[in-house]
């Protein structure tokens, strides 16, 4: 492994960080209080399904 595998690892993880900040969303836009469920099983699936694939 050439020295960089640290460097490549903290780029992915700060791309992720970053992205995460600049993404426009409030938990609870909708007034319901079963909203961060609803998100989280819709995330759930999503990733199933692509996991499927």
């Amino acid at each position: 492994m050439n020295g960089d595998g640290g460097w490549l690892a903290f780029y992915y993880i700060m791309t992720g960080v970053d992205a995460r900040a600049k993404t426009s969303f409030q938990y609870y836009q909708s007034g319901s209080p079963f909203e961060y469920e609803l998100i989280r099983w819709l995330y759930t699936s999503g990733r199933q399904a692509m996991i499927a694939r």
